[in-house]
């Protein structure tokens, strides 16, 4: 250890004339000290994974017991990842020889050590792995909060919810259901302040609460600050605070000469304009010092230099304070000189705003600053809000006793209490110093506040401890999961002020093992002039691996040209080139795969998915599915419909719509008795899973449901019937998320099983280099490939979902002051702390998605290719408004390649479903008779072509689904915020979303688009289109403990509009393109706006109320009587 500490300290004197590759290599050397915190910064491709095994070997040499050396990642995968190299060192340094590359000796030296120490200290060396302490942050805070004393370690102990959103949901309806719709409950005045807040859309209230609540560590102990402290004072500091902070950003970048020429130039101007009597904004600048302006000064001056467009002012006019050549006459020719002067000085100054990038910056800024008139104005937004939330979580919390299960967040809420609590945290604090001599935490750019917190509070005994070590490694601009609450400043302070009281020495690794210098020396320009200074501080990496071919290159695609297409085209031909190369296809989002992954399949490209398909989007799992679903329900018709459709059981279509023919009764019990009058393959599959389905049927409620589905799901062979490899893994994916449902006891219904669809599984990567792989870039962090892809570079990065609160941290005075506001539903009530909150949360955004890029970018070993579509503009969030100019700078003319022929009249298809597979009517299981018996032969399932949906939802169900897909377009069209148009395409998308076959008639598609059309042009929806402002589409209220749902509510002159869009006759509509105008209105249906009149009145009783149906195909529109409520009165 003295030669190791000796030459880290030589080093260290050397540090100043050490070349970029030798101060790396002597960073590396630090890194190793076992006496030495660290904050070790390491780029992408930099070797951080070795260089970490290797400390922590080293580390292991130092202490008495093996699990004292605690390693923290963030995933399960790179926490399995670490242990498994660790575990290889170990075994390479015991049955391998000396190694020949010198960072595989120095591992292979410290793994010998680690043996040798391990035989001394008498370790389980043959079962090492399981003895380490190498585990994920979740994991870790749920170990510390097991080493509290009893009271507060329950919750470590807790059942995980495996559907915690469901479980929110769950909390959230009970909690409103008791605590506020009814006029006497505590919070009724609140969440109806709340309902008004966000127009009675119940349904969304209740969903920003459920996310509100996946993330209540972040913001529980803000709405209880808030609510101990005179809030209202405290906001007004925080918007002072944040003016004063910005105020002294202006003076810094200003220069003295700056500052002189602008009073100069304002008291000219000021003293020339009172001779021609030409008051302006400018008198009051000139009026005081620059120095002692207020924000509200500075904002004034910014609109003097630049336009409300946002550009830099090239003209003044008399509105700005400066005068026209008419006005300038009544001044001598001396004070005319002056005047051009002043006004020439001006526009110097605003050029070298203009020039100055910081200048500028701050300055644009400035416009975004908060000013208050009113704060107990914006304390009546955020006071129902603040007082709902911690009643909310508290009655979380209480359910999640009772239920004995828990989550992240609640494991983390509970930690952090137990760290904070005077009585509880010594005991605490000192079992984490007993057992833990060192720490190191991988990806430290992705801690979050809370986490950040319970570290800082964990290790707070750890300061002045010379034989305890922390070591913090990340990589700032890898920081990708601000979704996650992730907050890359925390690196930063954590570099700069130390974490956990332990100051931490930085080390910079600056070497680039992954990429060819074909890459890494044009990428390095490129990513200085893309990424922002302020927020992404970029160091160039310095490449190891030389190469005479590659790098980067940039295809831009014709507009008219499929870009999925060209993409295939260029997949192929790099596979057909380098063959033995891997190659990866990576996407913002899975959004951008629609057309991508048809055209592969188009194209016969085969790959590997990574996370790329929900369980839902897999029919074989929508089989299993349906069949869990008619074991839980036996009345379940549209379960049983599916289940009989499945290619396992594959019941003739004209033998189930016979069987579905008696609408009351058991579609299983309508099987049993019409089985003679069945066709005669109906009745062999009838008596093939009758006794299947019945001893499932016997079993359920005996043993547990996932034993019993699955055991179908085979006696079927069903599972023989699923197309592919992947499609099968997804049904084994859908049976483990059943059994986790019921290890946590929870009960198991159609609407649990419906939130299992949504999750995307994940597979394993295949190891053949031959395969394409694609992927999301969040996925691909930490891989590398050979060549990588990037389409649609063009396309802008979405605004984050939105949230009920929003807040920031204003910096001022080395303290930090809370800024906090509602999230408002619409912009235009918005207030100057609403537009400050957003925009800070803008720029975090557009911030992430410059450090995506740069991680999607730096996956690449030795070709990057990159794809966008011709554009002469971008917008702001799209990477291509700054990434396109650096590209044509920066790459060589060879490697921008255009895409300038216009591809062929194909168009791009859905994606085409796999073949299904189904079974002969007489099949048999080969274990029918001795399930335990070793597989026979047996017949070979038929293969057909895909079966279309067959019209057999007659009558009232029928109805019911044309009625749906009516209300659906009308939400599109009433969504749309200029000219509303319907299409074809989005008409065969809903009524195949409701399942209605129109496959026979495209017809239908033309006569329903003229209905549409026939009603874009009818006045009356151009009415109520022109108030979607003030609407609300499927507006849900509560009263009287009910929840009210009216089809389109708005406002306007004053009144209180309530639309219901109604059908009538549509078979006739769709037959002939006509059909009658309803001349009286059903019962039911007044009863229906009388009881949404009513439930709108109990909300507001002084605003007047109208109600309305809307026939859309007919453009038919009666109204209820404003004087008679019962009378109906008829506009067409």
């Amino acid at each position: 250890m003295s030669l190791l500490r000796a030459a880290c300290f030589g080093a260290g004197v050397m540090n100043q004339s050490l070349g970029p590759l030798a101060c790396d290599q002597h960073a590396r050397t630090q890194a190793l000290d076992p006496d030495v915190s660290l904050i070790i910064q390491a780029p992408a491709g930099s070797g951080k994974t070795e260089l970490l095994i290797q400390r922590y070997l080293r580390l292991l040499v130092t202490v008495p017991r093996c699990d004292m050396v605690l390693a923290v990642t963030f995933t399960k995968k790179a926490a399995g990842e670490m242990r498994a190299r660790i575990v290889h060192a170990l075994e390479s340094a015991q049955q391998h020889p000396l190694p020949t590359q010198p960072h595989a000796q120095l591992t292979w030296r410290l793994a010998k050590q680690v043996l040798e120490h391990g035989h001394q200290q008498q370790w389980p060396l043959t079962d090492l792995s399981n003895h380490l302490s190498i585990m994920t942050i979740d994991a870790c805070c749920q170990h510390f909060l097991s080493l509290a004393d009893t009271p507060f370690q329950l919750y470590a102990h807790y059942q995980l919810h495996p559907q915690p959103a469901s479980f929110y949901r769950d909390v959230i309806q009970q909690f409103i259901h008791t605590y506020c719709l009814h006029d006497t409950a505590r919070y009724y005045d609140d969440f109806h302040q709340l309902l008004m807040h966000y127009h009675h859309d119940y349904r969304a209230v209740e969903q920003l609460m459920t996310t509100a609540l996946s993330h209540r560590e972040k913001w529980i102990r803000l709405t209880l600050t808030t609510r101990t402290t005179d809030f209202i004072s405290q906001f007004a500091g925080s918007v002072a605070h944040c003016q004063q902070a910005h105020i002294a950003r202006l003076l810094d970048v200003f220069t003295e000469d700056q500052i002189c020429l602008v009073e100069q130039t304002f008291t000219t101007l000021q003293s020339l304009n009172a001779l021609i009597n030409l008051p302006s904004d400018i008198d009051i600048l000139a009026s005081r010092p620059v120095l002692d302006w207020t924000i509200t000064d500075w904002q004034c001056f910014v609109q003097l230099l630049r336009t409300q467009g946002g550009q830099w002012r090239q003209r003044f006019t008399q509105q700005h304070g400066i005068a026209n050549q008419a006005s300038l006459k009544q001044l001598d020719a001396s004070q005319q000189s002056q005047y051009a002067d002043a006004k020439s000085s001006l526009k110097s100054l605003i050029s070298s705003c203009q020039t100055t990038e910081t200048l500028a910056s701050v300055l644009i800024e400035t416009s975004w600053i908060p000013v208050v008139d009113d704060p107990e104005a914006e304390w009546a937004c955020l006071e129902p809000l603040l007082n709902i939330l911690p009643a909310l979580v508290a009655f979380l919390h209480l359910r999640m006793d009772v239920d004995q299960v828990s989550d992240f967040s609640g494991i983390n809420l509970q930690l952090l209490s137990t760290l904070s609590d005077d009585t509880s945290s010594q005991p605490l604090i000192l079992r984490i110093y007993q057992r833990y001599r060192h720490v190191l935490i991988d990806e430290f750019q992705d801690t979050s506040v809370h986490q950040f917190e319970i570290f800082e509070r964990a290790f707070s005994s750890w300061q002045d401890e010379s034989q305890r070590t922390l070591c913090v490694v990340g990589d700032p601009m890898q920081s990708i999961y601000r979704f996650r609450q992730a907050e890359v400043k925390l690196f930063y302070q954590a570099k700069n002020d130390g974490f956990c009281g332990v100051p931490l020495k930085h080390l910079q690794l600056t070497r680039n093992f992954r990429s060819t210098n074909q890459l890494v020396d044009v990428l390095n320009p490129i990513f200085k002039a893309v990424m922002s200074p302020d927020h992404n501080p970029f160091f160039p990496a310095k490449p190891v691996l030389s190469a005479k071919e590659g790098g980067c290159y940039w295809h831009q695609v014709n507009p008219d040209l499929s870009q999925a297409q060209v993409l295939c085209q260029t997949i192929a031909q790099l596979q057909k080139q380098y063959s033995d190369q891997t190659i990866c296809l990576l996407v913002r989002s899975r959004t951008q795969l629609r057309y991508i992954l048809p055209a592969l399949e188009r194209q016969g490209i085969d790959y590997q998915g990574v996370g790329l398909h929900a369980l839902g989007q897999s029919q074989s799992v929508l089989d299993l599915f349906s069949m869990t679903c008619i074991l839980l329900d036996a009345f379940d018709r549209l379960s049983w419909v599916s289940f009989l459709n499945a290619p396992a059981v594959a019941f003739p279509m004209d033998d189930i719509q016979q069987v579905c023919q008696d609408k009351h009764a058991a579609v299983w019990d309508s099987l049993q008795r019409m089985s003679a009058s069945l066709s005669t393959p109906a009745q062999q599959i009838t008596a093939r899973i009758t006794p299947l389905v019945e001893d499932a049927l016997k079993q359920v409620g005996r043993i547990a449901l996932s034993q019993i589905v699955q055991r179908l799901w085979h006696r079927l062979g069903a599972d023989l019937t699923a197309p592919s490899a992947a499609e099968y893994e997804h049904c084994l994916q859908f049976l483990t998320r059943l059994r986790e449902l019921e290890h946590a006891h929870i009960p198991i219904t159609r609407e649990r099983l419906q939130q299992l669809l949504p999750t995307y599984p994940e597979r394993a990567q295949s190891p053949d280099p031959s395969r394409l792989t694609v992927m999301t870039i969040h996925k691909s962090k930490g891989l590398e490939f050979d060549i990588v892809l990037i389409p649609y570079l063009e396309q802008s990065t979405p605004i984050s979902d939105k949230a009920l609160l929003d807040w920031t941290y204003v910096s001022h005075r080395s303290q930090q002051h809370l800024l906090l506001h509602t999230h408002l539903r619409h912009r235009r009530q918005a207030t100057t702390v609403h537009r400050y909150l957003r925009h800070v949360d803008k720029q975090g955004q557009l911030a992430e998605m410059e450090r995506l890029y740069y991680v999607g970018f730096t996956r690449a070993k030795s070709q990057l290719h990159l794809f966008s579509a011709e554009k002469s503009g971008y917008n702001e969030r799209s990477i291509m408004r700054l990434l396109a100019a650096a590209l044509s700078t920066y790459l060589p003319p060879s490697h921008q390649v255009k895409h300038e022929h216009i591809s062929a009249d194909e168009p791009i298809a859905r994606k085409r479903t796999d073949q299904r597979y189904i079974l002969p009517p007489n099949w048999q299981h080969p274990y029918a008779v001795h399930w335990q018996s070793s597989q026979t032969s047996q017949p070979h399932a038929l293969a057909i072509k895909p079966v279309s949906v067959v019209d057999i939802f007659d009558d009232h169900s029928g109805r019911t689904r044309w009625g749906e897909m009516i209300h659906m377009s009308m939400a599109y069209l009433l969504s749309q915020n200029e000219n509303p148009h319907m299409t074809a395409d989005k008409i065969r998308q809903y009524v195949a979303f409701f399942g209605i076959d129109v496959d026979r008639d495209e017809m239908v598609i033309d006569t329903l688009l003229h209905g549409f059309h026939c009603c874009i042009e009818d006045p009356r929806f151009q009415w109520m289109w022109q108030h979607r402002h003030t609407g609300s589409v499927e507006a849900n209220l509560a009263t009287q403990g009910q929840i009210q749902r009216a089809d389109y509510t708005f406002e306007a002159d004053g009144i209180r509009w309530i639309i219901d869009f109604k059908t009538h006759h549509i078979q006739k509509f769709l037959d002939t393109g006509q059909c009658d105008h309803p001349s009286s209105v059903q019962a039911d249906y007044r009863d229906q706006l009388l009881r949404y009149q009513s439930a709108y009145r109990a909300l507001n009783r002084h605003q007047p109320i109208r109600c309305a149906l809307y026939y859309p195909l007919s453009q038919t529109y009666l109204e209820l009587s404003p004087l008679a409520e019962d009378n109906l009165v008829t506009l067409n």
